[in-house]
């Protein structure tokens, strides 16, 4: 037994060894879990600068700090501090050294000894503070983000006026100057002030404008019911043939639809036919002159919003872009899109459930333009946020 010993001890060395010898070596760890590593190492930051704490991001304690100083941002330290003493932050500069030769050290600079400092190295340590908002992203006062067409517009008519040796000031027009506040820069409606019905067409001409709208002008944002209208359009004539105001049936939105959708169509025929520049002036003027007795029935409209009121609102904006008339379609965009939220347009209703302001429960009709209505509202949203490069 005892000669046998040895060599089962001699056999277990081996054993081990050999285990040792042909296990797997570990494998090589990649950058992100060493930076992971040492980032988990890095010394606790018990305080953060305005901007992080304000954003809530992660802040390195120094002054400026790296996200501060990446962004070009003002950095400080203002806000109440309600944790004991609060801790001096330390320079940006003197992280780094400090970084370089130890790591991990820990080193509290003195509060006179970092103001000394920053006093003579900081403007040659920090770049100079710019302000977020870049004069590119302003036209006679207007954001416009510098993703957005007219802001490119704007940088391509500086180049050829400095291309040209000419002053790149913009000063506004005359015209835009007098223009209201929400069409200021748009095309101007170059129509009479009066309130005469006399540009009205006749029947026959009103039931073809109407049925070119439906079959040729609306591919996309098909929020109207055609027959629905189609019965406005009889109460509407028969109260013009009996000399009766445009609202005397139908209300304000309803009669405001019909006359921005024969806008619509006398602007859209006149450029397919693609008629001289003085019939597309005319033209133009004609259906100017619809859009604003519309707008006046819409501005005179009373009571609580209905589906109506958004609808009259929504094909107007519709026209205000195919005229060019950007800014005021802005506008009186954000006074629709209002509406549809505080009729809960953009809430999930069932079949049991009453749509606002209304006491019967809904059709399918009144149910489908509900939810047209507000997702075309949504789609518009998004286009004009891309064109303007605004939230």
């Amino acid at each position: 037994m005892a000669s046998g010993s040895p060599p089962q001890t001699l056999l277990a060395s081996e054993s081990e060894s050999s285990r040792a010898t042909s296990g797997k070596r570990p494998l090589a760890r990649t950058s992100e879990e060493i930076h992971e590593e040492n980032r988990r190492k890095d010394p606790k930051i018990s305080r953060a600068c305005d901007t992080c704490k304000r954003k809530k991001i992660r802040c390195d304690g120094t002054l400026p700090c790296n996200n501060c100083a990446r962004r070009k941002l003002s950095c400080a330290y203002d806000a109440k501090y309600g944790r004991g003493r609060p801790p001096t932050p330390q320079s940006s500069t003197t992280t780094i050294d400090r970084r370089q030769e130890q790591p991990r050290a820990d080193r509290p600079v003195e509060l006179d000894a970092w103001k000394h400092q920053q006093s003579i190295n900081y403007n040659v340590s920090t770049p100079q503070v710019e302000s977020r908002a870049s004069p590119e992203q302003e036209v006679e006062g207007q954001y416009f983000d510098p993703t957005s067409g007219l802001n490119f517009l704007h940088r391509a008519w500086k180049k050829l006026l400095v291309q040209k040796d000419e002053s790149t000031s913009y000063d506004s027009h005359e015209t835009e100057r007098a223009q209201p506040l929400t069409s200021a820069g748009d095309r101007p409606f170059r129509i009479d002030d009066d309130a005469s019905e006399s540009f009205m067409p006749d029947a026959s001409a009103a039931r073809k404008l109407q049925e070119f709208y439906f079959e040729t002008c609306v591919v996309t944002y098909r929020v109207l019911h055609q027959q629905t209208v189609e019965r406005w359009m009889e109460v509407f004539l028969k109260d013009q043939e009996d000399g009766r105001p445009l609202s005397w049936s139908l209300g304000n939105s309803r009669a405001a639809i019909l006359l921005t959708i024969m806008a619509i169509a006398t602007l859209r025929i006149e450029k397919v036919n693609k008629n001289n520049t003085e019939c597309e002036v005319n033209t133009l003027r004609q259906s100017d002159r619809l859009f604003c007795a519309g707008t006046r029935l819409i501005d005179s409209e009373m009571g609580f919003p209905r589906l109506e009121s958004a609808q009259a609102r929504l094909i107007q904006v519709l026209y205000l872009l195919q005229t060019a008339r950007m800014n005021e379609g802005w506008y009186k965009f954000g006074n629709l899109f209002h509406i549809t939220l505080s009729m809960g347009m953009h809430r999930r209703r069932d079949q049991k459930r009453d749509f606002p302001f209304n006491s019967k429960r809904q059709n399918y009709i009144s149910s489908e333009c509900f939810k047209r209505t507000f997702w075309v509202a949504y789609i518009l949203d998004k286009y004009l946020s891309v064109v303007f490069g605004r939230p």
